[in-house]
């Protein structure tokens, strides 16, 4: 049996025992099961998808009641919310509690360069600052965020000014306007999600020129389902460990499915 999730919420606050993790056979791509996961350091990759926070914060409680060591996260647009958050030492609950807690309408104000997007973030950054730390070198845990530069270059930031870096993970092009990270001259950037929804990828190339390991350490995939045509490529098959939980993409949007089926990877094609 593979690793199933379960739970619920109600108004975007976890219920104290809305989700669990049983543990069971896992396939890897090169087909050697991972012995027992408890006793594995996972990396989490968050992928994007459109206001989906609840559905992260219950992945994120279903590996925190599961007990599972994490190496390091991975998060791009709803992801690098939960991500940073979780992260910076808040709960699976307190993630959920925290992204729910103001309306998305009162930190919306109009873009001043309209042609750039229709809302502005400044105030979604306002907000971040008083829920992280000003640096990724402050955070508890080894993170990092998908953006796309000024000239459609997919990047990986994990260093430098926190804040500004989650928000533009999740400026989706058209809909919000990009954000300047100080100290970075690609920028302004945009939404991870436009090049790569998941992120694994370009995570996965980080991991194995800086990481310690002699192997890439298992990664274990949160996948919302695609909301947009218009969202980019989901880069899955790499050769490493890797587990994917998809998640249904449900309304409203603090819904958490009733349950998550984790998908096998074989030679890095996805085995349903």
């Amino acid at each position: 049996m593979a690793w199933v999730a379960a739970g619920s919420s109600s108004g975007g606050t976890l219920k104290a025992s809305a989700y669990r993790l049983t543990t069971g056979k896992v396939t890897t791509p090169t087909s050697r099961p991972v012995k027992d996961p408890k006793r594995t350091k996972w990396d989490l990759v968050l992928s994007s998808g459109f206001l989906s926070f609840a559905s992260h914060a219950g992945f994120l409680r279903a590996v925190q009641e599961a007990n599972l060591e994490v190496g390091g996260i991975m998060g791009t647009s709803a992801g690098a919310l939960a991500g940073s958050l979780y992260c910076a030492g808040l709960s699976a609950e307190q993630v959920a509690n925290e992204l729910s807690r103001v309306p998305p309408r009162d930190l919306l104000v109009p873009c001043k360069q309209p042609w750039q997007g229709i809302f502005s973030l400044e105030r979604v950054v306002d907000r971040l600052r008083e829920l992280l730390p000003p640096t990724f070198e402050d955070l508890n845990q080894e993170f990092a965020v998908g953006v796309v530069s000024r000239r459609g270059q997919h990047l990986l930031i994990n260093s430098g000014p926190l804040p500004e870096a989650v928000a533009a993970s999740a400026a989706i092009p058209f809909i919000f306007g990009p954000v300047a990270i100080p100290g970075r001259m690609q920028g302004p950037f945009q939404d991870g999600g436009v090049a790569d929804r998941v992120g694994l990828d370009i995570w996965t190339s980080y991991r194995r020129l800086h990481g310690s390991a002699t192997a890439d350490p298992p990664a274990l995939v949160h996948l919302i389902a695609r909301s947009s045509p218009f969202s980019g490529t989901e880069l899955l098959q790499v050769g490493a460990e890797v587990v994917v939980v998809r998640a249904p993409k449900k309304t409203p949007i603090h819904y958490i499915f009733s349950s998550l089926a984790i998908t096998k990877l074989t030679d890095g094609q996805i085995v349903h």
